[in-house]
């Protein structure tokens, strides 16, 4: 069995007893080799959406997850002269998981934030602000 299949929607109920986002079945998935990614293939820009679930697997085994989010918003990154969308990316370590919080997370909320390394309840805040986050969910963690 290809570790996309062991991985992509088969470990739906691992995630949601994680609480980690799951992977709708709607979703497109494609195998990069190391990781593959899942996204929504049609989504509307304008909106909130998650952008992107990537899973990385090393030797058939998961080792870890990345969901990112986009808030429907950029700014402008003037040193390079770029328009950078406005997204958290909320990782859970599989590897981590055995010895501690498995949980981390980033967000590029502007010019001065850039991969600003934020706890998981700023995450959660910030999320939530963009309407993305509801923790009555299912698996509300992270």
């Amino acid at each position: 069995m290809s570790y996309v299949t062991k991985y992509g929607l088969a470990y739906n109920p691992e995630r949601e007893r994680l609480g980690i986002p799951i992977i709708p079945p709607t979703w497109t998935i494609q195998d990069m080799g190391k990781y593959f990614d899942c996204f929504e293939p049609n989504p509307n820009q304008k909106l909130p959406h998650r952008l992107l679930k990537r899973v990385f697997v090393e030797n058939g085994v998961i080792v870890r997850e990345t969901d990112t989010f986009y808030s429907g918003r950029t700014f402008f990154y003037a040193p390079e002269q770029i328009t950078l969308p406005e997204e958290i990316s909320i990782e859970y370590d599989y590897l981590r998981a055995k010895d501690g919080n498995p949980w981390k997370a980033h967000a590029d909320l502007s010019a001065a934030e850039r991969s600003k390394s934020v706890s998981i309840e700023e995450a959660r805040q910030i999320l939530t602000s963009w309407g993305l986050w509801k923790s009555s969910e299912k698996g509300a963690k992270p």
